[in-house]
Formats: C-alpha cells, structure tokens, sequence
C-alpha cells in the first residue's frame, strides 16, 4: 500500500509513501510529496486518490518459493518506480502492471536501501504518470493520510485514518517514522 499524508486545513497535501506495510509504520526519509493546489479549495480524499491512483502500480514475480506481489509508486516519467526491498528481493521474474491496465515484464534494479527496505526499479516506459517527490519534515501527527494498493493483488484498494506518531525509528535505522492507524488490508 502506498501511504499519503494530506493537509486539509491548507492549499496544499503532502504524501508520504513506505509502501506495502503490514506494521504500519512508515519511513519520513525518501518519498513524499507536495503539490500545490488552487488556494480556494483543499483537496479531500477522492481528489488526491483520483490525482495519484495512475501512478499506483502493481508488482507481480516469482521467487523459488512461490508468487510474490506488492505496490509501486512511478516517481519519474521514464519509468522509475520506488517499492519496498522486500517485495523484490529474490524475485527471478517480475513484471508491473499500470492501473490503466498496461503491463511491463522487463524490471531492472536501480538502487536499494536494506534498512529502510526502500528499492528503486526501472520499467521501459516513457511519458509516465508520476507521483514527485519531496521533503516530509513538515508532517504532524493528527493529519489525514490515505493509504492506495494493491494488497493480495486487489489493484486500486483505498483506506484512509491518522498520523498516531511520529518516532525515532524502533528498529534503530537512525532515521524518524511515520505511525498510522490507516489499515493496510
């Protein structure tokens, strides 16, 4: 699942994304968002699920011990997605599907960080929707989030709730998390 934290009480949302989560926690380092938005109008939960759906997608591979499938994120146009290291870890095939129905069988990986189980992969696309990233420091606990999926495979799944906290990482990655009550299901 991706995790999007969204101001209502301003003209602007931010998104922070830690993707496919069963503890529902979620890393402030990497992937955010900001987007600046007509300063009439705040945008609820269907907007930002209509503004950043297209660029959920879908993971699927195959590892020698079964099926594997997860959530991305396309951060750049050409085809850069950020997912979690551990729904590519081990895969000897994968493939990602678009929600408009698009799919890609060929995925490189560019980058990984082990302990913030973030990994950047490639698909051979070009004019791509796109989530952009940016700085989460101004998150506060009590905020809306939405949280947009593929949990199990069921693309275009949507749960929203609360930032509970914001802590020091428990598992002692030297870095801040996010802490939801938003179901990843």
């Amino acid at each position: 699942m991706i995790l999007y934290i969204m101001r209502i009480s301003r003209s602007f949302f931010t998104a922070t994304t830690r993707l496919g989560l069963i503890l529902l926690i979620c890393g402030l380092s990497l992937l955010t968002r900001r987007v600046v938005v007509n300063a009439q109008s705040a945008l609820d939960s269907p907007a930002i699920v209509a503004k950043a759906s297209p660029a959920v997608v879908l993971i699927k591979g195959q590892t020698g011990d079964g099926s594997v499938l997860g959530s991305g994120l396309i951060v750049s146009p050409d085809g850069k997605i950020a997912t979690n290291l551990h729904v590519i870890r081990n895969l000897k095939t994968a493939g990602v599907q678009l929600p408009s129905g698009e799919i890609f069988d060929a995925v490189s990986v560019l980058a990984f960080d082990e302990r913030k189980d973030l990994a950047i992969i490639k698909i051979a696309g070009f004019d791509l929707p796109t989530i952009e990233l940016a700085n989460s420091n101004g998150v506060k606990t009590g905020e809306r989030v939405v949280a947009i999926g593929s949990p199990l495979g069921l693309q275009g799944t949507v749960t929203s709730g609360v930032i509970s906290a914001i802590r020091d990482d428990p598992f002692g990655s030297g870095s801040k998390v996010i802490q939801t009550d938003a179901s990843v299901n």
